[in-house]
């Protein structure tokens, strides 16, 4: 139930939208953008290699530091059930990055697929691991304004006289 609601539930929110499109989709995807201009601009046969590196290194990254997140966030919550799925996916990502580079030669197509669909797991578990951050969540319209309202008030009430 957590895990749906972690799904879906960021995703109607605009700031979260903005920095997912700007930061993750953007700037941690750069090295996959450089590849595919490139690849498109070239006159050459494709050359898959780069933008397969650009891929197996993207996928890690974002998984590994969502990860670490997801920890320090349940680690604050005391939710020990999303802390310990923080910890497999961080074991996936290693996993899967020694698999992928071990296995190169002998399926070239399949851990080029294999890094892709890694990458779109990347999001989705970013996603689930950011879900509840503060920032991404926007302001209440009628939210106090003026300071902590349990502050002493400045004057007194001397001279003022009720009939």
């Amino acid at each position: 139930q957590q895990l749906a609601l972690r799904t879906y539930q960021p995703w109607k929110q605009v700031t979260f939208l903005m920095y997912f499109l700007g930061a993750i989709v953007a700037f941690g995807g750069f090295g996959i953008w450089v590849e595919l201009v490139e690849m498109r601009l070239s006159d050459s046969t494709p050359n898959y290699d780069g933008l397969y590196t650009a891929i197996a290194t993207f996928y890690p990254a974002l998984m590994g530091s969502a990860s670490f997140h997801l920890q320090l966030t349940a680690a604050g919550q005391s939710d020990k059930i999303m802390a310990a799925f923080g910890q497999i996916f961080l074991l996936a990502a290693i996993t899967f990055a020694i698999l992928l580079s071990v296995f190169h030669e002998f399926y070239p197509t399949g851990r080029f697929y294999s890094a892709i669909f890694l990458a779109f797991i990347s999001i989705w578990f970013w996603s689930v691991a950011e879900f509840d951050n503060p920032i991404y969540q926007p302001t209440a319209a009628d939210a106090p304004s003026g300071g902590n309202p349990l502050r002493d008030l400045k004057g007194d009430t001397r001279g003022f006289e009720v009939d």
